[in-house]
Protein backbone atom coordinates (compact mmCIF):
# COMPACT_ATOMS: atom_id res chain seq x y z
CA UNK A 1 0.00 0.00 0.00
CA UNK A 2 2.98 2.23 0.54
CA UNK A 3 4.49 2.10 -2.65
CA UNK A 4 1.20 2.29 -4.54
CA UNK A 5 0.51 5.74 -2.41
CA UNK A 6 4.39 7.04 -3.58
CA UNK A 7 3.23 5.66 -7.11
CA UNK A 8 0.67 8.00 -7.02
CA UNK A 9 2.71 11.05 -5.29
CA UNK A 10 5.33 10.15 -7.95
CA UNK A 11 2.43 10.90 -10.89
CA UNK A 12 1.38 13.78 -9.55
CA UNK A 13 4.80 15.08 -10.26
CA UNK A 14 5.03 14.08 -13.23
CA UNK A 15 1.71 15.18 -14.67
CA UNK A 16 3.06 18.89 -13.05
CA UNK A 17 6.52 18.40 -15.27
CA UNK A 18 4.78 17.33 -18.27
CA UNK A 19 2.82 20.60 -18.11
CA UNK A 20 5.39 22.85 -17.31
CA UNK A 21 7.24 20.95 -20.54
CA UNK A 22 4.70 22.48 -22.43
CA UNK A 23 4.38 25.49 -20.60
CA UNK A 24 7.92 26.44 -21.25
CA UNK A 25 8.01 24.68 -24.95
CA UNK A 26 4.93 27.14 -25.57
CA UNK A 27 6.73 30.35 -24.59
CA UNK A 28 10.38 29.58 -25.97
CA UNK A 29 7.47 29.58 -29.20
CA UNK A 30 6.22 32.40 -28.63
CA UNK A 31 9.47 34.82 -28.33
CA UNK A 32 10.84 32.96 -31.50
CA UNK A 33 7.58 34.12 -33.18
CA UNK A 34 7.72 37.78 -31.30
CA UNK A 35 11.38 38.16 -32.57
CA UNK A 36 11.52 39.28 -36.01
CA UNK A 37 7.64 40.51 -35.51
CA UNK A 38 9.61 43.30 -33.24
CA UNK A 39 12.52 44.25 -35.25
CA UNK A 40 10.17 44.72 -38.22
CA UNK A 41 7.26 46.74 -36.41
CA UNK A 42 10.66 48.82 -35.08
CA UNK A 43 11.87 49.38 -38.71
CA UNK A 44 8.16 50.24 -40.30
CA UNK A 45 7.20 52.37 -37.46
CA UNK A 46 9.27 55.28 -38.17
CA UNK A 47 11.54 55.04 -35.64
CA UNK A 48 14.82 57.40 -35.77
CA UNK A 49 18.27 56.00 -36.03
CA UNK A 50 18.71 57.90 -32.58
CA UNK A 51 21.31 56.28 -29.95
CA UNK A 52 18.92 55.68 -27.27
CA UNK A 53 16.46 54.20 -29.47
CA UNK A 54 18.97 51.80 -31.01
CA UNK A 55 20.40 51.23 -27.45
CA UNK A 56 16.79 50.57 -26.46
CA UNK A 57 16.20 48.03 -29.40
CA UNK A 58 19.50 46.09 -28.77
CA UNK A 59 18.53 46.23 -25.09
CA UNK A 60 15.42 44.45 -26.01
CA UNK A 61 16.81 42.00 -28.06
CA UNK A 62 19.45 40.75 -25.55
CA UNK A 63 16.90 40.16 -23.32
CA UNK A 64 14.75 38.51 -25.35
CA UNK A 65 17.62 36.25 -25.81
CA UNK A 66 18.35 35.35 -22.40
CA UNK A 67 14.89 35.23 -21.07
CA UNK A 68 14.70 32.57 -24.21
CA UNK A 69 18.49 30.61 -23.14
CA UNK A 70 17.03 30.92 -19.69
CA UNK A 71 13.38 28.87 -20.66
CA UNK A 72 15.60 26.70 -22.88
CA UNK A 73 17.74 25.40 -19.89
CA UNK A 74 14.40 25.04 -17.63
CA UNK A 75 12.74 23.23 -20.51
CA UNK A 76 16.40 20.89 -20.65
CA UNK A 77 16.16 20.35 -17.04
CA UNK A 78 12.55 19.44 -17.05
CA UNK A 79 13.15 16.90 -19.81
CA UNK A 80 15.98 15.35 -18.41
CA UNK A 81 13.76 14.89 -15.25
CA UNK A 82 11.23 13.10 -17.61
CA UNK A 83 13.45 10.38 -18.59
CA UNK A 84 14.40 9.93 -15.47
CA UNK A 85 10.83 9.01 -14.97
CA UNK A 86 11.29 6.84 -17.94
CA UNK A 87 14.62 5.06 -16.58
CA UNK A 88 12.93 4.43 -13.40
CA UNK A 89 15.56 6.27 -11.63
CA UNK A 90 13.10 9.71 -10.39
CA UNK A 91 14.02 10.97 -7.30
CA UNK A 92 17.61 9.23 -7.30
CA UNK A 93 20.33 12.20 -7.23
CA UNK A 94 22.70 12.55 -10.27
CA UNK A 95 25.56 13.52 -8.55
CA UNK A 96 25.41 10.46 -5.10
CA UNK A 97 22.91 8.40 -5.92
CA UNK A 98 20.97 9.09 -2.82
CA UNK A 99 17.27 8.72 -2.79
CA UNK A 100 16.13 12.34 -2.97
CA UNK A 101 13.44 13.34 0.11
CA UNK A 102 9.91 13.53 -1.25
CA UNK A 103 9.30 17.31 0.47
CA UNK A 104 12.49 18.68 -1.66
CA UNK A 105 10.98 16.89 -5.18
CA UNK A 106 7.21 18.16 -4.07
CA UNK A 107 8.48 22.15 -3.50
CA UNK A 108 10.58 20.89 -7.04
CA UNK A 109 9.75 18.21 -9.18
CA UNK A 110 12.60 18.98 -11.55
CA UNK A 111 14.92 18.62 -8.59
CA UNK A 112 17.93 15.88 -9.69
CA UNK A 113 19.92 16.51 -6.50
CA UNK A 114 19.99 16.04 -2.93
CA UNK A 115 20.10 19.05 -1.31
CA UNK A 116 23.60 18.18 -0.08
CA UNK A 117 24.81 17.79 -3.62
CA UNK A 118 22.94 21.07 -4.57
CA UNK A 119 25.15 22.77 -2.43
CA UNK A 120 28.25 21.63 -3.14
CA UNK A 121 27.11 22.49 -6.66
CA UNK A 122 26.17 26.23 -5.66
CA UNK A 123 29.35 26.44 -3.75
CA UNK A 124 31.79 25.41 -6.84
CA UNK A 125 29.46 28.39 -8.21
CA UNK A 126 27.84 26.15 -10.84
CA UNK A 127 24.16 26.88 -11.21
Amino acid sequence: MARKTQASRYDKLRQRLRAEEGQLQHEIERLRAEAPALAEERKGAGFSTHMAEDAWGSYEREHGLGLEERLSALLAEVRHTLEKFERGTYGICDSCGKEIPFPRLEARPQANLCLECQAKKERAGRP
